[in-house]
């Protein structure tokens, strides 16, 4: 099985000067080859 793991940032209500957003939605997602042991 793989392991996943998301890291999401969402700040969409903050805007700069110019009425634009500071950040979007990011999403970062990793995934691991690794094989998870059956006990």
């Amino acid at each position: 099985k793989r392991f996943l793991k998301v890291i999401s940032f969402n700040n969409i209500y903050n805007t700069n000067r110019f009425k634009l957003l500071l950040f979007y939605n990011v999403v970062f997602s990793f995934i691991n080859n690794k094989k998870l042991e059956r006990f």
